[in-house]
C-alpha cells in the first residue's frame, strides 16, 4: 500500500573509492617506482617512493666523494659496493611493488588468481633484471676502480740508494703551481710568478719565435724555470747560487734538442 500516495525511493549507498586492479598497480610500480601508488590515487606516497631513492643516492654519492678515506675504500671494494647498491635497490623496488599490490587496505589476501600471477611474474622479472645488471656492471666497476683508485695499486719499488717519494696523507698542506698565459706588450720578462701562478708572456718575441719553430713547449719550460729561479730562489738555500749556473746550461740543451729535431724532420 502506498502511504499517502508517496512513492518510495531506493536507498543510494555511497560507493567507496575504487582500488583498481592490484596486479596492474604492481605492474606499474615495476615499470616506475611510485607509479602504481599514483594509479591508486595515493599521489603523495607515490612521489615519495619515486624521489626517495634519488635523494638517497645523491646524498650518499656526495658524502663518498667528499670523504677521502671513504672514497678510497669504496674504490678498492668497488665490486662489493656494487653488489650492495644493486641488492639494496632490488629490495626497495620489491617493497614498492608489494605495497602497490596491497593497495590502500594493505591486504595481500583475497585477491584474484590473475593478480597473484602478475605479482609473481613482475617479482621474478625484477630479480632476473637486477641480477643481469650486476653481472654486467661488476667487471666495469673493477675496471673503473683500477683507473680512479691508483692508491689500490702497489707502489713501484724504490731503487737502492734512493729515497722513496713522499706520500701525501691528505692532512698536510699541498702547494699547487698553476701555469697561465698572459699578454704583456713591451715586458722584457719571459714569465713572472704571481702568488702560485706562473704567467708566461706570449707577447715576448722569444715566445713568438718559439711558436713559429713549434718549440713553445721548450720555451714555456725555460720561462717557468727562470721565473722560479729569480722569484722563489731567494727562499731556497743554494738555489740562487747554483741556479744561474744551471740555467746557462738549459738554453744550450734546448738548442741542441731543437737542432736534433730539425735534423730528424729533414
Amino acid at each position: 500500500m502506498s502511504n499517502g500516495g508517496s512513492r518510495q525511493r531506493p536507498l543510494m549507498l555511497a560507493a567507496g573509492p575504487s582500488l583498481g586492479s592490484p596486479g596492474f598497480a604492481a605492474l606499474l610500480s615495476t615499470l616506475l617506482p611510485g607509479l602504481g601508488q599514483a594509479y591508486q590515487d595515493r599521489w603523495v606516497k607515490g612521489m615519495l617512493m619515486l624521489l626517495l631513492p634519488i635523494f638517497a643516492f645523491a646524498l650518499a654519492g656526495a658524502f663518498v666523494l667528499n670523504a677521502d678515506p671513504l672514497t678510497a675504500w669504496v674504490l678498492r671494494n668497488a665490486a662489493y659496493v656494487t653488489l650492495l647498491v644493486i641488492a639494496t635497490t632490488l629490495v626497495y623496488h620489491l617493497y614498492v611493488v608489494v605495497d602497490a599490490f596491497a593497495g590502500r587496505m594493505r591486504r595481500l589476501r583475497g585477491r584474484h588468481l590473475i593478480d597473484y600471477a602478475v605479482l609473481l611474474l613482475v617479482t621474478t622479472t625484477l630479480i632476473v633484471t637486477y641480477g643481469t645488471i650486476y653481472r654486467e656492471s661488476a667487471p666495469w666497476a673493477s675496471f673503473l676502480a683500477g683507473i680512479f683508485a691508483p692508491s689500490t695499486r702497489q707502489p713501484p719499488p724504490v731503487p737502492a740508494g734512493e729515497q722513496p717519494a713522499p706520500v701525501w696523507t691528505g692532512n698536510d698542506r699541498l702547494n699547487v703551481l698553476v701555469l697561465g698565459i698572459d699578454t704583456r706588450e713591451g715586458d722584457p720578462e719571459l714569465a713572472r710568478l704571481v702568488e702560485s701562478t706562473v704567467w708566461v708572456n706570449d707577447a715576448h718575441p722569444a715566445f713568438r719565435r718559439a711558436v713559429a719553430s713549434r718549440s713553445e713547449g721548450y720555451h714555456i719550460a725555460l720561462s717557468v724555470a727562470m721565473a722560479l729561479a729569480t722569484t722563489v730562489g731567494s727562499r731556497v738555500a743554494g738555489f740562487v747560487t747554483h741556479g744561474p749556473m744551471r740555467m746557462r746550461d738549459v738554453p744550450a740543451a734546448i738548442s741542441a734538442k731543437i737542432g736534433m729535431t730539425s735534423c730528424h724532420k729533414t
